[in-house]
């Protein structure tokens, strides 16, 4: 069984390459997902360092929601798209 993650926040992420570690993941989980509001969360700021590290690790697992996000009334964009795609993708972590 493959062992899928999803990401709910930019924090985690963000947090994981400032101590180069978001290698650790790829040990963890055979398929890594990241939601397109959470990376656009995470990579906006060019002047951060670590935003072109995170853009090169998730550019290949971004993936964006096929249902209309009735979500966002009760969460941020970035959440909100995680707990879709969790559904969606049929996650069994996030």
């Amino acid at each position: 069984m493959s062992r899928k993650v999803i990401f709910s926040d930019s924090g985690p992420i963000i947090s994981l390459a400032c101590i180069n570690y978001l290698y650790i993941l790829e040990v963890l989980f055979d398929q890594i997902y990241i939601p397109k509001a959470v990376w656009n969360e995470s990579t906006k700021n060019e002047r951060f360092s670590d935003s072109i590290t995170i853009s090169d690790f998730f550019i290949e697992r971004i993936l964006a929601i096929k249902s209309t996000n009735q979500l966002i009334a009760f969460m941020d964009l970035g959440e909100s798209e995680a707990v879709i795609l969790y559904n969606e993708i049929e996650c069994e972590y996030w």
